[in-house]
């Protein structure tokens, strides 16, 4: 969505709800697709974002010479593995209005990841937004 953004705007293309449901965290560049998503929605659209906290972030792809650490940082903690209620405010207080986005619904809801290489399996509470274009 990132890199076909502008040529979808300039086809006429627009949205009235965006869903990225843990994605957030897993993607080379966090802010350049929240900031799409803002560029795809139509005035008052919705944004609907799931993201597991507390916030890792890891990429693995061949633009970051597959390290697993993301093009872009997105700073939700002032250290690893801060609290859920830490990172959700930060979230809600920072990063989405910086993408053009106001919170108007939030909930808290369990999530088992997968996992990576280090764990087999992971235990995360995802925090579920419902934005509205600004």
């Amino acid at each position: 969505m990132a890199v076909t953004a502008d040529e979808r705007v300039k086809s006429g293309e627009s949205f009235s709800l965006v869903s990225m449901l843990n994605v957030l965290d897993r993607c080379a560049s966090p802010q350049r697709l929240c900031r799409a998503a803002h560029q795809l929605l139509r005035d008052k659209g919705h944004l609907l974002l799931a993201i597991p906290l507390p916030f890792m972030a890891s990429y693995y792809g061949p633009e970051t010479k597959w390290s697993g650490k993301p093009v872009e940082t997105v700073q939700l903690s002032g250290s690893s593995h801060e609290t859920w209620e830490s990172d959700a405010q930060v979230l809600l207080e920072d990063f989405l209005p910086s993408c053009g986005f106001q919170p108007i619904a939030v909930s808290r809801l369990p999530y088992l990841s997968g996992g990576d290489e280090e764990d087999g399996c992971i235990e995360l509470d995802d925090i579920v937004v419902l934005a509205r274009k600004t």
